[in-house]
C-alpha cells in the first residue's frame, strides 16, 4: 500500500513537470520524444536523426529563457527543424543557440518570429516572405548565412520578450553576410509608441561586417537609422554596416534615394544606380513573340543564346546601363540574322512554261503558231515564248507599337481619407492607370482610375487604413491602349 502512494505521487509530479515544460513523459532512451509548445501547437524529436518537427495550429509560446522550452534538454542533438504549415508564429528564444543547419524553411502560414529566435545557430538560408513581422535579433549572429532577402511589407516590430522598444536588428552582427537585397520596406519602431511605414528595421544589418552589395529594389524608403561614427571614425550605429564601403544599388531621383543621402550614408558607401530596363523589356518581348519554326537552326541557336544572355542581364539589378543597351542591341541584331528557311524542290512543282498565267497577247497570237519567224527580222513577232509580268506580292504592314515604359517614382502623401499619387512623367504615355487596394495583391477594396496628369488624388477611403498603390502609363495607337509595365507597389496609411 506504501509502495502504490508512493508510484502515485511520483507520477503525478511526473505529470506536473511534463505540463510545466511542456515534454511528454518517456524514457530517456527513447528515439522520439514530444511534447506541447503551444495551446494547439506540438513538437516531436526523432533523435535518431535530429530531426525536430513542429506541427499543429495557432502560435507557439514566447519565453525569456530558452530553457523554458520542452525540448532545450536536447538542443545539441537536434540538427534540422520542420516548421508545418499551420504555424502562425514561433516564439522567442524558441531555437536559441540551438545547432540547426542548412536551410530554413518557413511556411506560408507564419505572421511572426520572435526576438531571439534563431540566435546563433548553424542555418545556411531562410525565406522570409510578404507580411510577416520580425522581432528584435530573431536571426542575430547566423555566422552561416550569406544572402538574404527582405520581402515587401515585412515589418519590423517589438514581441512581449523583447527588452527594448527598438531593438530591430533581426540580422545584426551575421558575419557572413555579403548580400542584401531589399523589395519594399515596412512598418518600423522608431520609439516608444511611435511608428514610421516604409521603412527599414534600426539595426537591422549592423555589424555585418562582411557586406559587400546592398540592393534595394524599391523607391519609396522613407525611414533607415542614420549612419552613426565614433571620434574615432569607426562606425558605431546605423541600418547598414558601411565600415568596408559596401555598394548600394538604388534608383536615381527615388525617395530611396534621398533617405540615404539624408542619414550619412553615400559617406562610405559605394552608390550605383539602377539600369534603365525598359528597352530590353520591350527588346525580348518582341523577341518571345517571334515563331521560330519558320528559321534556319544554326540562325535560331545564334538567336536563342543571345536572348538567354538578354534575360539573364535583367533579371540582374546590378547590371550595368552600357550591359543593358549591349543586350538591346545585340538581340535586335540577332533577330535581324534570322534566317528563313529554303524550300526544296519537289516533284509535284510545277515546271517550264506551264507555269506561266494566260495573257491577252497569248491568245492573240493562236493564228500565228505555223509561223516560223527569226527572231532577229524587225517587224515580225518572236517565236520565243510570250514574257509575262510577275504578279506583284502585296505585304500588309505592320505597324510595330513600342509600349510606354514602367512608371517610376511613386510616391504618396496622407490625408483624412484620402492619398495624393504622384509620379514621375513617362514620356510618350496617353495617359495612366492607377491601381489602389488594402492588400498587397490588390484583390480587397480594389479602386482603379485614369488619368491624364501624373498625378491623383484617391478619395472615399477608409481613415487610418493602410492602402497598397501601383502605377503604369498606357499609350492609343491604331485605335486601341497599349499598357506599360506596373511600377513598383507602395503603401501609406491614410489619416
Amino acid at each position: 500500500m506504501f509502495f502504490k502512494k508512493i508510484m502515485t505521487t511520483v507520477l503525478a509530479a511526473a505529470l506536473v513537470v511534463s505540463v510545466l515544460t511542456g515534454e511528454a513523459v518517456s524514457a530517456e532512451d527513447s528515439e522520439i520524444v514530444t511534447g506541447y509548445c503551444g495551446e494547439n501547437v506540438k513538437w516531436s524529436l526523432d533523435r535518431s536523426i535530429g530531426v525536430l518537427t513542429i506541427s499543429g495550429m495557432g502560435d507557439m509560446y514566447s519565453y525569456s529563457k530558452a530553457e523554458s522550452w520542452g525540448y532545450h534538454r536536447y538542443r545539441d542533438e537536434i540538427k534540422d527543424v520542420v516548421i508545418e504549415e499551420g504555424i502562425t508564429s514561433i516564439g522567442g528564444r524558441a531555437f536559441y543557440q540551438t545547432p540547426l543547419t542548412g536551410d530554413l524553411i518557413l511556411p506560408k502560414s507564419l505572421k511572426k518570429i520572435g526576438t531571439y529566435a534563431f540566435f546563433l545557430t548553424n542555418i545556411t538560408s531562410v525565406n522570409l516572405h510578404e507580411e510577416m513581422s520580425l522581432g528584435g535579433k530573431s536571426f542575430s549572429q547566423c555566422n552561416y548565412i550569406k544572402e538574404v532577402t527582405i520581402p515587401n511589407d515585412l515589418d519590423f516590430l517589438d514581441t512581449p520578450t523583447s527588452n527594448a522598444p527598438r531593438e530591430n536588428a533581426a540580422f545584426c552582427n551575421c558575419e557572413s553576410l555579403e548580400k542584401v537585397i531589399i523589395k519594399g520596406g515596412g512598418t518600423v519602431t522608431a520609439g516608444y509608441n511611435y511608428y514610421v511605414e516604409n521603412g527599414i528595421g534600426d539595426d537591422l544589418f549592423g555589424g555585418c561586417t562582411s557586406l559587400k552589395e546592398i540592393i534595394i529594389d524599391c523607391e519609396n524608403i522613407e525611414y533607415v537609422a542614420p549612419v552613426e561614427f565614433n571620434a574615432e571614425g569607426a562606425q558605431q550605429g546605423g541600418t547598414f554596416w558601411i565600415e568596408n564601403h559596401p555598394t548600394f544599388y538604388i534608383y536615381k531621383d527615388s525617395t530611396t534615394e534621398e533617405t540615404l543621402k539624408r542619414t550619412g550614408y553615400f559617406r562610405n558607401a559605394n552608390i550605383q544606380y539602377i539600369a534603365e530596363f525598359s528597352a530590353l523589356e520591350t527588346a525580348i518581348e518582341k523577341a518571345e513573340g517571334i515563331e521560330t519554326d519558320k528559321y534556319t537552326d544554326e540562325s535560331v541557336s545564334a538567336f536563342n543564346e543571345v536572348l538567354k544572355n538578354g534575360k539573364v542581364i535583367l533579371e540582374d539589378l546590378t547590371s550595368t546601363q552600357e550591359e543593358v543597351d549591349s543586350a538591346v542591341k545585340a538581340l535586335n541584331s540577332a533577330i535581324k540574322a534570322l534566317e528563313v528557311k529554303k524550300d526544296e524542290p519537289t516533284s509535284s512543282e510545277p515546271t517550264g512554261n506551264s507555269s506561266e498565267p494566260s495573257t491577252d497577247n497569248s491568245s492573240n497570237s493562236s493564228g500565228n503558231n505555223n509561223q516560223s519567224q527569226s527572231p532577229n527580222t524587225p517587224g515580225t513577232p518572236s517565236t520565243s515564248a510570250p514574257t509575262t509580268a510577275t504578279p506583284k506580292v502585296v505585304t500588309p504592314v505592320v505597324t510595330t507599337v513600342v509600349k510606354p515604359a514602367k512608371v517610376k517614382a511613386v510616391k504618396l502623401t496622407a490625408k483624412k481619407k484620402k492619398l495624393n499619387v504622384s509620379w514621375k512623367k513617362v514620356s510618350g504615355a496617353t495617359g495612366y492607370e492607377v491601381m489602389s487596394a488594402t492588400n498587397n495583391k490588390f484583390t480587397k477594396n480594389k479602386k482603379t482610375v485614369t488619368v491624364k496628369k501624373n498625378k491623383v488624388t484617391l478619395k472615399k477611403l477608409k481613415p487610418k487604413k493602410k492602402y497598397f498603390v501601383k502605377v503604369r502609363a498606357y499609350k492609343l495607337a491604331n485605335g486601341r491602349k497599349y499598357f506599360g509595365k506596373w511600377s513598383k507597389v507602395v503603401k501609406k496609411k491614410t489619416k
